[in-house]
């Protein structure tokens, strides 16, 4: 077993089952914040376990692989979406959207149809220009959108952490900052065919820093929502026994 085909494994493991506990909780609080974290993370478990079929053998022509890279520009808006729902932020634009998704699958299509059988390069395989070329666009429409994404998420946690100073929030500002930068350096490694053994580690660990920081945010504002709704009910109860008094007098 390679170093990569271990980090697929043991990452699709770590992203299903945090996708199911986000869907759990989300159960229990109807939270937008972790439906689409669980959606999220369900997709990419799919993208990582389809990656995993080739060290199975199983073979799929080209256009398939443009697949996961479809599916991870919807992990890029779902995790915007997400951030932005939790932090009171108001919902992404849509023309926005429908510019992102209508300039980048085109491209990623484009690309993949266009090369030929078996010439998907592999981090540190050696192609042809055109080949190596097509999936370092690639990479950029995936990952510099997704970078920007993390990084704009991060500064959103980071003023939510300063209104509220509430537990938890810096820990999910850390993670998306690494994971921010980590999807930006993915095009310049690429394009300089360098590829530390290190990264691998720093990603599994990145998603589970993240993982664990929402479910740590999502839980203390659960709390604090429900420490208010209890305030708010003895000042209301409070008022109400008041009234009669008031009535006497």
């Amino acid at each position: 077993m390679t170093l990569e085909t271990a980090y697929l494994e043991i990452s699709a493991v770590v992203y299903l089952g945090f996708a199911f506990l986000f869907l759990f909780l989300h159960l229990k609080q109807r939270s937008k914040f972790l439906k689409y974290f669980a959606i999220a993370w369900r997709v990419e478990a799919f993208r990582l376990a389809f990656y995993l079929t080739r060290s199975s053998g199983i073979q799929f022509s080209n256009g398939w692989f443009a697949l996961p890279d479809i599916l991870y520009l919807l992990v890029t808006w779902l995790l915007l979406s997400a951030s932005a729902s939790f932090v009171g932020h108001q919902r992404l634009s849509r023309p926005c959207l429908g510019l992102y998704f209508g300039l980048s699958i085109p491209l990623i299509l484009g690309n993949y149809f266009l090369l030929k059988p078996n010439m998907i390069l592999m981090a540190g395989q050696k192609g042809p220009p055109e080949i190596f070329y097509a999936i370092f666009s690639n990479l950029l429409v995936m990952f510099l959108p997704g970078g920007i994404a993390c990084l704009w998420a991060m500064i959103w946690f980071f003023d939510y952490w300063k209104r509220t100073q509430m537990p938890g929030v810096l820990m999910v500002v850390l993670f998306f900052f690494v994971r921010g930068l980590d999807s930006l350096s993915l095009p310049v490694q690429w394009y300089f065919s360098y590829f530390p053994a290190g990264s691998y580690l720093t990603r599994l660990l990145e998603t589970l820093g993240l993982s664990v920081g929402i479910v740590v945010v999502s839980l203390n504002k659960q709390r604090a929502g429900t420490a208010i709704g209890r305030d708010n009910l003895s000042i209301k109860l409070a008022n109400c026994c008041s009234q009669p008094s008031q009535e006497m007098r």
